[in-house]
Protein backbone atom coordinates (compact mmCIF):
# COMPACT_ATOMS: atom_id res chain seq x y z
CA UNK A 1 0.00 0.00 0.00
CA UNK A 2 2.76 2.38 0.90
CA UNK A 3 4.52 1.67 -2.38
CA UNK A 4 1.34 2.31 -4.36
CA UNK A 5 0.79 5.63 -2.52
CA UNK A 6 4.40 6.60 -3.06
CA UNK A 7 4.17 5.88 -6.81
CA UNK A 8 0.91 7.86 -7.16
CA UNK A 9 2.34 10.78 -5.20
CA UNK A 10 5.57 10.76 -7.21
CA UNK A 11 3.58 10.72 -10.49
CA UNK A 12 1.38 13.61 -9.29
CA UNK A 13 4.49 15.50 -8.20
CA UNK A 14 6.16 14.85 -11.58
CA UNK A 15 3.04 16.14 -13.40
CA UNK A 16 2.77 19.23 -11.17
CA UNK A 17 6.49 20.02 -11.56
CA UNK A 18 6.28 19.54 -15.36
CA UNK A 19 3.19 21.77 -15.63
CA UNK A 20 4.83 24.40 -13.37
CA UNK A 21 8.04 24.40 -15.43
CA UNK A 22 6.04 24.63 -18.65
CA UNK A 23 3.97 27.51 -17.22
CA UNK A 24 7.08 29.37 -16.00
CA UNK A 25 8.79 28.89 -19.37
CA UNK A 26 5.71 30.09 -21.27
CA UNK A 27 5.34 33.08 -18.93
CA UNK A 28 9.02 33.98 -19.40
CA UNK A 29 8.78 33.88 -23.21
CA UNK A 30 5.48 35.77 -23.25
CA UNK A 31 6.91 38.42 -20.88
CA UNK A 32 10.04 38.73 -23.01
CA UNK A 33 8.02 39.06 -26.22
CA UNK A 34 5.70 41.68 -24.71
CA UNK A 35 8.70 43.58 -23.31
CA UNK A 36 10.46 43.51 -26.70
CA UNK A 37 7.29 44.67 -28.43
CA UNK A 38 6.84 47.55 -25.96
CA UNK A 39 10.50 48.57 -26.44
CA UNK A 40 10.10 48.38 -30.20
CA UNK A 41 6.93 50.52 -30.17
CA UNK A 42 8.48 53.04 -27.76
CA UNK A 43 11.56 53.24 -29.97
CA UNK A 44 9.38 53.83 -33.03
CA UNK A 45 7.43 56.58 -31.23
CA UNK A 46 10.63 58.22 -30.00
CA UNK A 47 12.11 58.14 -33.51
CA UNK A 48 8.92 59.60 -35.00
CA UNK A 49 8.91 62.41 -32.42
CA UNK A 50 12.62 63.06 -32.98
CA UNK A 51 12.04 63.21 -36.75
CA UNK A 52 9.15 65.63 -36.28
CA UNK A 53 11.21 67.90 -34.00
CA UNK A 54 14.12 67.76 -36.45
CA UNK A 55 11.82 68.78 -39.31
CA UNK A 56 10.46 71.72 -37.29
CA UNK A 57 13.99 72.99 -36.65
CA UNK A 58 15.11 72.38 -40.25
CA UNK A 59 12.04 74.25 -41.54
CA UNK A 60 12.93 77.21 -39.32
CA UNK A 61 16.48 77.28 -40.73
CA UNK A 62 15.13 77.03 -44.29
CA UNK A 63 12.73 79.92 -43.68
CA UNK A 64 15.54 82.03 -42.27
CA UNK A 65 17.75 81.28 -45.27
CA UNK A 66 14.93 82.34 -47.59
CA UNK A 67 14.41 85.58 -45.66
CA UNK A 68 18.16 86.24 -45.81
CA UNK A 69 18.15 85.65 -49.58
CA UNK A 70 15.21 88.03 -50.09
CA UNK A 71 16.96 90.81 -48.16
CA UNK A 72 20.31 90.27 -49.87
CA UNK A 73 18.83 90.18 -53.37
CA UNK A 74 16.79 93.40 -53.08
CA UNK A 75 18.03 96.96 -53.09
CA UNK A 76 17.25 99.71 -50.59
CA UNK A 77 14.63 101.28 -52.87
CA UNK A 78 12.29 98.33 -52.29
CA UNK A 79 13.03 98.04 -48.56
CA UNK A 80 9.48 98.89 -47.39
CA UNK A 81 7.91 96.33 -49.74
CA UNK A 82 10.43 93.69 -48.71
CA UNK A 83 9.85 94.41 -45.00
CA UNK A 84 6.09 94.10 -45.48
CA UNK A 85 6.47 90.87 -47.45
CA UNK A 86 8.81 89.32 -44.85
CA UNK A 87 6.57 90.46 -41.96
CA UNK A 88 3.64 88.63 -43.60
CA UNK A 89 5.72 85.47 -43.96
CA UNK A 90 6.89 85.60 -40.33
CA UNK A 91 3.33 86.22 -39.11
CA UNK A 92 1.99 83.28 -41.14
CA UNK A 93 4.69 80.79 -40.20
CA UNK A 94 4.69 79.51 -36.59
CA UNK A 95 8.45 79.62 -36.11
CA UNK A 96 9.76 83.03 -35.10
CA UNK A 97 8.32 85.48 -32.62
CA UNK A 98 10.53 88.18 -34.17
CA UNK A 99 13.69 88.78 -36.18
CA UNK A 100 16.41 91.39 -36.17
CA UNK A 101 18.89 92.53 -38.77
CA UNK A 102 22.14 93.85 -37.32
CA UNK A 103 24.80 95.81 -39.14
CA UNK A 104 28.49 94.91 -38.98
CA UNK A 105 28.90 96.88 -35.72
CA UNK A 106 26.10 94.93 -34.01
CA UNK A 107 23.47 97.69 -34.11
CA UNK A 108 19.88 96.66 -34.83
CA UNK A 109 18.94 98.28 -38.16
CA UNK A 110 15.66 96.48 -38.81
CA UNK A 111 13.15 94.36 -36.92
CA UNK A 112 10.38 92.04 -38.06
CA UNK A 113 7.72 92.89 -37.09
CA UNK A 114 8.63 96.56 -36.97
CA UNK A 115 9.61 97.76 -33.50
CA UNK A 116 11.23 101.19 -33.47
CA UNK A 117 12.13 100.79 -29.76
CA UNK A 118 14.72 98.17 -30.71
CA UNK A 119 16.39 100.12 -33.51
CA UNK A 120 19.99 101.14 -32.82
CA UNK A 121 20.32 98.78 -29.83
CA UNK A 122 23.80 97.35 -29.86
CA UNK A 123 24.12 93.56 -29.65
CA UNK A 124 27.84 93.40 -30.42
CA UNK A 125 28.55 91.84 -26.99
CA UNK A 126 25.91 89.14 -27.43
CA UNK A 127 27.30 85.67 -27.99
CA UNK A 128 25.33 85.09 -31.21
CA UNK A 129 26.84 88.21 -32.81
CA UNK A 130 30.37 87.33 -31.72
CA UNK A 131 30.07 83.73 -32.95
CA UNK A 132 28.83 84.84 -36.37
CA UNK A 133 31.61 87.43 -36.60
CA UNK A 134 34.08 84.67 -35.71
CA UNK A 135 32.98 82.75 -38.80
CA UNK A 136 30.12 80.46 -37.75
CA UNK A 137 27.54 80.03 -40.51
CA UNK A 138 24.69 79.12 -38.19
CA UNK A 139 24.44 79.75 -34.47
CA UNK A 140 21.93 78.28 -31.99
CA UNK A 141 21.79 79.87 -28.55
CA UNK A 142 20.89 78.06 -25.37
CA UNK A 143 17.17 78.13 -24.68
CA UNK A 144 15.63 80.83 -22.51
CA UNK A 145 12.18 82.12 -21.63
CA UNK A 146 11.20 85.02 -23.87
CA UNK A 147 10.36 88.24 -22.03
CA UNK A 148 8.01 89.08 -24.89
CA UNK A 149 5.93 85.88 -24.98
CA UNK A 150 6.89 83.97 -21.81
CA UNK A 151 7.59 80.89 -23.94
CA UNK A 152 10.77 78.86 -24.47
CA UNK A 153 12.92 80.45 -27.17
CA UNK A 154 16.35 80.23 -28.79
CA UNK A 155 18.21 82.72 -30.94
CA UNK A 156 19.06 81.42 -34.37
CA UNK A 157 21.62 83.61 -36.16
CA UNK A 158 23.39 83.59 -39.50
CA UNK A 159 25.66 86.00 -41.36
CA UNK A 160 24.28 88.38 -43.96
CA UNK A 161 26.11 90.37 -46.60
CA UNK A 162 26.49 93.43 -44.35
CA UNK A 163 25.76 92.05 -40.90
CA UNK A 164 23.79 89.39 -39.05
CA UNK A 165 20.25 88.04 -39.25
CA UNK A 166 18.94 86.89 -35.85
CA UNK A 167 15.64 85.11 -35.34
CA UNK A 168 13.96 84.48 -32.00
CA UNK A 169 12.71 80.94 -32.54
CA UNK A 170 9.61 80.04 -30.52
CA UNK A 171 10.05 76.53 -29.08
CA UNK A 172 6.48 76.15 -27.80
CA UNK A 173 5.58 73.51 -30.42
CA UNK A 174 8.59 71.43 -29.42
CA UNK A 175 7.85 72.00 -25.74
CA UNK A 176 4.27 70.78 -26.27
CA UNK A 177 5.54 67.65 -28.04
CA UNK A 178 7.99 66.86 -25.26
CA UNK A 179 5.33 67.51 -22.59
CA UNK A 180 2.96 65.03 -24.22
CA UNK A 181 5.80 62.53 -24.61
CA UNK A 182 6.68 62.91 -20.91
CA UNK A 183 3.02 62.57 -19.91
CA UNK A 184 2.83 59.24 -21.76
CA UNK A 185 6.17 57.86 -20.61
CA UNK A 186 6.71 59.35 -17.18
CA UNK A 187 8.22 62.45 -15.63
CA UNK A 188 11.59 60.77 -15.08
CA UNK A 189 12.10 60.84 -18.86
CA UNK A 190 14.28 63.68 -20.15
CA UNK A 191 14.23 64.86 -23.74
CA UNK A 192 17.14 66.90 -25.05
CA UNK A 193 17.58 68.61 -28.41
CA UNK A 194 21.22 69.11 -29.34
CA UNK A 195 23.08 70.64 -32.24
CA UNK A 196 25.43 68.65 -34.47
CA UNK A 197 28.23 69.07 -31.91
CA UNK A 198 26.12 67.50 -29.16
Amino acid sequence: MKLKTFLIMSQILAIVVSISLLGITNFYYMYRNVKEEVHYKNDMLARANAQHISEILEDAVRLMLQIKDVYESNNDKEKDKVDEFIAQIVAREPFFESMEILNSQGNVVNTIPQNSDLLDLNHSRYEFFQKIKDGENLYWSSSFVSMQTGRPTVILAMPMKDGVLAGYLDLQRISDLTDSFSANYGKQLFLVVTDAKG
